[in-house]
């Protein structure tokens, strides 16, 4: 219909006073229907990449009604370039006068200033935005870091924490083995002392059967004596020496009886002391054992405890971390969301420049 209109130049289209003709009316109407149930028509363009605009703005005589009607659907299509990179404005200023030539040119420029004024707030309003979530993301990222410090604070104070258990571990160990060779050490003494003892036994028993042994010959001597006392009178005297002799060799060996039978009292008090020691050394030993398992269980849930916690602050670090690379990105599509809007803007005043 563009084109219509375009080739019926000015024989048809306006009348000797100025008024549209009935044909330009109806190709008006027509148009406005057709925009109307397809607005995209204003924006299609054709084997040269002219719109409908260029077209309208190349008639030898504009419609003013039209390229209004276009303006309305498109407004962009102002500063919209053809094959040979010419803008409606520019194809209309190679024109310089014709009918409606000044109504079409302000109307297409005030067009042209409205899209920059509402480029230019589109521009601020992206700028704001963009500043906004920059802000944003500084402090967020700001905060992970401070958690990610903290959290590496935590961690190395458990480290720590680990490392004193173990190191009390450790010790306590030791103190048990030196316990258990104390011990080992206590056992073999007893082991001799239990020997000697049993030596000295040996012993007592060998010189109590002796002196059984001699009490038999006293007796069977005192017998002798009492048997040969009456034959041999003449001799008695010499028999009581041998028997005073006798008798001082039997309180000998009484004597040395007792004293071997004192030893013998004091090694069986020595023993039952050093038994005693041994059962109060065992009684330790045990509650040294039994101390020993409850630290270690203490320990050990400790050490439970704090691996948990470690894995939970390497969870933490993980999510941090991932975080991070979210906000990293997001900051990246924000990055080139902003050089997508300074790239049009700076098209937008390279267009306007031109």
């Amino acid at each position: 219909l563009v084109c219509m209109q375009s080739e019926s130049g000015d024989t048809d289209i306006e009348r000797n006073d100025g008024m549209p003709t009935q044909d330009t009316r109806s190709i008006e109407e027509l148009v406005d229907i057709l925009l109307e149930a397809y607005p995209d028509a204003s924006s299609s363009s054709d084997d040269q990449g002219m719109l409908p605009l260029h077209l309208a703005v190349t008639s030898s005589s504009l419609n003013a009604q039209i390229i209004y009607l276009l303006l309305t659907a498109y407004p962009n299509g102002v500063n919209a370039k053809d094959e040979f990179g010419s803008t409606p404005i520019d194809l209309l200023a190679e024109k310089k006068s014709g009918p409606n030539y000044d109504a079409v040119f302000r109307a297409m420029t005030r067009v042209q200033e409205s899209i920059e004024r509402h480029n230019a707030t589109l521009r601020k309003e992206n700028s704001s935005v963009i500043e906004s979530l920059k802000k944003g993301l500084s402090n967020e990222r700001s905060a992970s870091q401070q958690i990610m410090l903290k959290l590496e604070k935590e961690l190395v104070e458990a480290k720590k924490k680990i490392e004193e258990s173990e190191n009390k571990t450790r010790n306590e160990e030791k103190n048990l083995d030196k316990l258990k060779t104390r011990i080992e050490t206590l056992l073999s003494e007893k082991e001799e002392i239990e020997n000697s003892i049993e030596v000295v036994r040996t012993e007592r028993e060998e010189l109590i059967n002796q002196n059984e042994i001699l009490g038999n010959e006293v007796h069977e001597l005192e017998k002798n004596v009492k048997a040969i006392h009456q034959p041999f009178e003449d001799s008695q005297q010499e028999y009581k020496d041998t028997i005073a002799k006798l008798k001082s060799e039997c309180s000998t060996a009484k004597v040395m009886t007792g004293a071997l039978e004192s030893q013998l009292q004091s090694r069986f008090a020595n023993e039952q002391s050093l038994a005693a020691s041994i059962s109060k050394l065992e009684y330790e030993l045990a509650e040294v054992r039994t101390q020993y398992k409850q630290e270690k269980a203490r320990l050990l849930q400790e050490r439970d405890f704090y691996e948990n916690k470690n894995i939970l602050f390497q969870r933490s670090i993980e999510e941090l971390t991932k975080n991070s690379a979210s906000l990293q990105l997001k900051l990246t599509e924000a990055n080139k969301h902003l050089s997508a809007v300074l790239t049009s803007h700076e098209v937008l005043n390279a267009e306007h420049d031109r």
